[in-house]
Formats: C-alpha cells, structure tokens, sequence
C-alpha cells in the first residue's frame, strides 16, 4: 500500500535500479550489434561462463520505444509483422524504452522449437496468411539478454545482472518469456 501510496511500482523500481548503475545513454536498436557464438574445437567448462541452450529459432531484437514494438533479425531486416503476436506482446509489457536480444520459436505438438515449423512462418508475406499463423503456428520469444531499459544502456553491465533485470521486467509464461 505504501508503494502505490507513493507511486512506486514493480516497473518504477526496475528502472530505478538500472539507472543507478548504468549510464544516462538511450540507445537506437538499429545500431544495436547482437552477441554472437564463438566457436571451439575443443568442449569445455568455465564457471565464469553462462551457457545457453541452442534453441534453432530465428534470432532477434525486440525494441519498444514510444509505445511501439519493434523485431529486428541480427541483420537489421524488420520482422514486427512476420510475428505479429510477439510484436503485440513487447508492445503490452509495462517499460517505455527497452531492447532485448533473444530468439523467436515456434514450438511443435511436444513443446519444442522446430525449426521447419518456423521457417514456414518466417517465410509469410501475405497479412492474412501471418495472422491464422500467428493462431496455428504460434511464435514465442525467448528472452536471454536485456541491452537497454529507459534511458539507460546497460550493456556494459555484467550479464548476469543484465539477466536477473530481465527476469523481472519479463513474465513467466506467455509469447515473451
């Protein structure tokens, strides 16, 4: 009662925490360059890494500025009405400003990403046709990494701080996880 009394919310205080770390430094998710895989002859085991699992999804940035959402593929091609159903979703979460680098999917009947599943709903142009994908063949983004939150670039950021900020500027379930 005392923070909605003093109108603090879950997304004031998020953003609160990152901009006392991280630099006053808006950020344009046109420029924004993706982190990509390193390759190795060689498996290995490090605990200052965090591993990621290979999702075989299409991987993205997904933007909102000014009410706005915005996909874009790591070569800069625009995809917000490829997954109209994620786009909406970005679009619905509680931040102003913010980019996150993830992958979209589209899950088979056992609930794992197919890539041939994806690739057909990559592959649409027609509006119409999008949208019963978007009923039949649902996309989901998974999030693995937040770029910039308000006003704030928090790229420089340790990753894992950079992924406990997301997990809590994210839901648990639904297109954006």
């Amino acid at each position: 009662v005392e923070q909605v009394k003093a109108g603090e919310s879950r997304e004031s205080t998020l953003i609160a925490d990152v901009a006392a770390v991280a630099p006053d430094a808006p950020v344009d998710p046109r420029k924004v360059q993706v982190m990509l895989a390193d390759t190795r002859d060689e498996s290995f085991s490090d605990p200052a890494w965090v591993y990621e699992l290979k999702l075989d999804g299409y991987r993205l940035l997904a933007a909102r500025h000014g009410g706005d959402a915005l996909l874009l593929t790591r070569n800069g091609n625009d995809y917000t009405r490829v997954f109209p159903e994620v786009a909406r979703a970005i679009k619905a979460l509680p931040f102003d400003n913010f980019i996150i680098d993830g992958e979209v999917v589209v899950m088979d009947a056992n609930g794992l990403p197919s890539f041939s599943k994806l690739q057909k709903r990559g592959r649409l142009t027609n509006d119409l046709e999008v949208r019963r994908a978007a009923v039949e063949l649902p996309a989901t983004y998974m999030a693995f990494d937040l770029l910039a939150l308000g006003d704030s670039d928090v790229r420089a950021q340790p990753l894992v701080q950079r992924k406990t900020w997301l997990q809590r500027m994210l839901p648990a379930i639904g297109p954006v996880r």
